[in-house]
């Protein structure tokens, strides 16, 4: 957050105060709010840059750009969290919302609730996209701030925030690439031995579509997979 990335904030009509902004936290820390950034580098985003600002009203949204994640990868989302609650007349009685959105904010999905209870500190939080949203090149990730109950004094801060991008290699019986072994997997190779489909989408292909191990795609490897799927069968090679 040194530069301006791309990430936008939104905030409902009734927020008096403490919007997401991005800059060098200005507050000291004696408020519940992060007297530095996470890393050191000096900027982070913050709910108000200013002393005695903080989360008042309603709810305040820091949401990510467009990522293009595209797909056939795993994809890990970290990042570095303030959020406190524990003071004001209402304390340890609101949460932080993290979410995400594989359709360009048609849809969002909820990844993690931060609180009611909290103490001062950043912490490190990290999690598997593609265990909550399909990966696109329409990824979207929202954090969501607020004190909507009585009044209590909410900050919170974002930082170090990175994506990791892995490449699965071909496992056995995933004949098609799209990272399940199910009945499409069988249909291909059916298709590739008898009817001149499409090979197994690997290279060499016996690295998935060996399903017996017996070094060659044949008939065996129909029937291994099959008796795995439907009759309790040992996994494939």
């Amino acid at each position: 957050f040194e530069t301006d990335m791309g990430w936008t904030v939104e905030n409902d009509s009734f927020l008096t105060d403490g919007a997401w902004e991005r800059g060098v936290p200005a507050g000291g820390g004696v408020l519940g709010d992060p007297p530095t950034d996470f890393d050191g580098s000096g900027k982070c985003f913050v709910t108000g840059l200013r002393y005695g600002s903080d989360v008042d009203g309603s709810l305040t949204w820091l949401i990510s750009p467009v990522l293009n994640l595209g797909s056939g990868f795993l994809a890990t989302f970290h990042y570095a969290l303030w959020y406190t609650n524990y003071a004001g007349p209402d304390p340890n009685n609101d949460l932080l919302w993290v979410w995400a959105t594989g359709d360009g904010g048609t849809n969002w999905t909820l990844v993690k609730i931060v609180g009611p209870e909290t103490s001062p500190g950043w912490n490190e939080y990290s999690f598997i996209l593609d265990d909550f949203v399909k990966l696109s090149n329409q990824v979207q990730i929202k954090f969501e701030a607020s004190d909507i109950n009585l009044p209590s004094i909410v900050e919170a801060g974002v930082d170090d925030v990175y994506i990791s991008m892995y490449k699965c290699e071909a496992l056995s019986g995933d004949v098609n690439g799209d990272g399940d072994t199910d009945i499409e997997d069988v249909i291909l190779l059916l298709n590739y031995l008898y009817r001149s489909g499409p090979p197994p989408a690997c290279t060499p292909i016996t690295l998935c579509g060996d399903i017996n191990g017996d070094g060659a795609v044949e008939v065996g490897d129909v029937v291994y997979l099959i008796n795995y799927l439907f009759k309790g069968g040992p996994s494939p090679y």
